[in-house]
């Protein structure tokens, strides 16, 4: 079975998930997580995880992982 890559631009993700939690709040929906597909399709969300966990106290830089993670 073939794969075809199914990428979203910044832009494009930014609104399937506003319309997804405004949906999902309005129904009083039980959503605990979202899939979104491998980050390496996603370059642009890729480098802001990296830069988000980077600037943050909590990500240890070294091992790759939170702090609190044993």
């Amino acid at each position: 079975m073939e794969h075809k890559n199914c990428t979203l631009t910044r832009e494009q993700f930014n609104k399937l998930v506003r319309e997804t939690l405004e949906k999902s709040f309005n129904e009083q929906s039980d959503y605990h997580s979202l899939f979104i597909g491998h980050l390496v399709d996603h370059p642009w969300l890729s480098r802001y995880l990296a830069k988000q966990a980077l600037n943050n106290g909590d990500w240890d830089a070294d091992k790759g992982r939170p702090a609190w993670w044993r």
